[in-house]
């Protein structure tokens, strides 16, 4: 019982992660294709 907590643990973390990474980048697309962007965030 111990080790599938484990691996359910570890697939929840690994899909978090994959899912913060893309949430931040398209938040970050969203901004900077925003007319009012500041110049910094533009690349």
């Amino acid at each position: 019982m111990k080790k599938n907590m484990l691996t359910a643990l570890k697939w929840i973390g690994s899909a978090s992660l994959v899912f913060a990474g893309l949430f931040s980048t398209s938040a970050c697309f969203i901004i900077c294709s925003q007319p009012k962007c500041p110049k910094s965030l533009q690349k």
